[in-house]
């Protein structure tokens, strides 16, 4: 999980939400690019995303790109952008 803004704790934020719908998120960083207007999540190892597109549809994200590394040992890297962060501040209903 990385941090794409410099909004503080937005990736921890995003990892917790992960974390309690039963992902294994395995580290919380900053990413080097801190201006990410969007959520983007890469597929690490599967050709076919399934992994990738679990966690985007837990984050309401639907911006998912492969990037295959198998020596990384990862299924899904997770760069959370602005769009989270207004994502957090809708009310029950959906609203602003």
């Amino acid at each position: 999980m990385l941090n794409g803004t410099s909004t503080e704790r937005l990736g921890q934020q995003a990892a917790e939400r992960l974390r309690r719908a039963g992902f294994d998120v395995v580290e919380v960083a900053n990413a080097e690019d801190r201006g990410f207007a969007e959520t983007v999540v890469v597929d690490r190892a599967d050709n076919r995303a399934a992994n990738a597109r679990l966690v985007a549809r837990e984050l309401k994200c639907t911006n998912i790109i492969p990037q295959l590394e198998p020596t990384l040992l990862l299924e899904v890297t997770v760069i959370v952008g602005q769009d989270y962060a207004k994502e957090k501040k809708r009310g029950f209903l959906g609203i602003l």
